[in-house]
């Protein structure tokens, strides 16, 4: 049975996308939770025209934080944290609490997954850590002070 996927199914394929499933699958599991539809001749053009706008949203969703990761390029975020004597965080920062700062002080709106932090920062001091988004990768500082 060939389906246009209207949700994105884990193991089978992202919206829009035309496959070939059992034909029990697609009765019992597929239609009657409205997570497909059949692949008629009308349904696969508005299926390839809507794939296609799709497509072209995440080109530009992509370009946009590909030219926001540039933008990093060389630069540092402070954020402050309570340290005991010996510099080391009582609580780590997390990818979260980074991307917040980068929001708030540089203005520059990145989901979090684009941050590679190696493990939660957990220590006074200047940390280098990699923004990635699409081919675009740089290194951004976040120096770090105990309050």
């Amino acid at each position: 049975m060939k389906v246009i996927l209207l949700a994105d199914i884990a193991g089978l394929g992202r919206r829009f996308e035309i496959k070939e499933v059992a034909d029990g699958y697609g009765r019992n599991f597929l239609l009657r939770n409205k997570k497909a539809e059949l692949a008629t001749p009308d349904a696969l053009k508005s299926a390839e025209k809507k794939l296609a706008e799709m497509s072209a949203k995440e080109t530009l969703k992509l370009e946009a934080a590909e030219k926001a990761v540039a933008s990093l390029k060389g630069k540092t975020v402070k954020m402050k944290a309570k340290a005991n004597e010996e510099g080391h965080l009582f609580a780590g920062l997390h990818l979260k609490d980074i991307a917040e700062a980068v929001k708030s002080q540089l203005g520059v709106s990145l989901d979090e997954s684009a941050y590679d932090v190696p493990a939660n920062l957990k220590s006074v001091g200047e940390h280098k850590i990699s923004v990635k988004a699409g081919k675009m990768e740089t290194e951004l500082s976040v120096s770090v002070e105990a309050i």
